[in-house]
């Protein structure tokens, strides 16, 4: 998956890899609810997608399915963060991290179950950078 800062979207491609490499462009699959997505992170197990909008400070979360699309709204937000960027899920997929590029911290969201619905403000904040 691959944002696209300007047409406010995510377009996946499937690679092939033997004596040549064959890219297949799967076409838009994330649109609705981005405004300049610049960080994108799929959890480990492929249940959920997160992807930062620059322009907003939040990121969308997407319940990853096949009926996943252009016109899929995000099940869930993340807040209190003003320039998201980079995107982590933790190995259980309980914890995303997220740098803002506006600062010099690192935020940290939870969901204890693992579910990513819904609103959720950072549970932390922690100084990576002095000035």
């Amino acid at each position: 998956m691959a944002c696209n800062n300007y047409l406010h979207n995510i377009v996946a491609f499937d690679f092939e890899i033997r004596d040549n490499i064959k890219v297949k462009n799967k076409g838009v699959i994330i649109k609705k609810g981005l405004n300049v997505p610049d960080g994108i992170s799929a959890s480990d197990d492929a249940e959920w997608i997160a992807v930062s909008n620059h322009y907003t400070g939040t990121i969308s979360i997407y319940r990853n399915s096949p009926l996943l699309n252009r016109f899929t709204v995000p099940v869930g937000t993340l807040t209190c963060i003003a320039y998201p960027h980079g995107l982590r899920f933790s190995h259980d997929g309980t914890k995303l991290f997220s740098t803002d590029a506006g600062s010099q911290y690192l935020y940290v969201y939870e969901s204890k179950d693992g579910d990513w619905t819904g609103e959720r403000a950072s549970l932390k904040s922690l100084k990576l950078v002095d000035k």
